[in-house]
This record gives structure tokens, sequence and C-alpha cells, in this order.
């Protein structure tokens, strides 16, 4: 892959496309698992790259 993010893309891709994420954050809201992965630590919990999975799919994400 070459490193491109979209919506719809399953967990195991965006571990293809990105690794591992540097941090993650889980809550479970009714029966949605939701995740913050987040990549590119720029200070203490601070992240420059943020994406967001429910149920293993992406659902977005937000860079600064």
């Amino acid at each position: 892959m070459s490193g491109e993010l979209f919506q719809g893309m399953t967990k195991e891709m965006l571990l293809e496309a990105w690794g591992e994420p540097d941090d993650r954050e889980e809550e479970l809201v009714r029966s949605t698992i939701k995740q913050t992965w987040k990549y590119n630590q720029v200070g203490v919990n601070r992240y420059k790259d943020r994406v967001y999975l429910e149920s293993d799919v992406v659902v977005g994400w937000k860079s600064t």
C-alpha cells in the first residue's frame, strides 16, 4: 500500500499502510468499539495524526 488512508479500510489494512500506532485509546459505546490510533508523537500526549476506527474499520482521521 502507498500509505494512504481511506474510509472503510480495515484495521489490518491500516496496520499495513501506517504500521503500529504510537498510542491507542478504546471505548465501548453500546455495541460499537470506538478506537483512536495516534501516530507521530510531537509532545506529551500530543500527536500529529489521529485515525478513528469503529468496529475495526476506519471512519475518519485528523492531521495537524
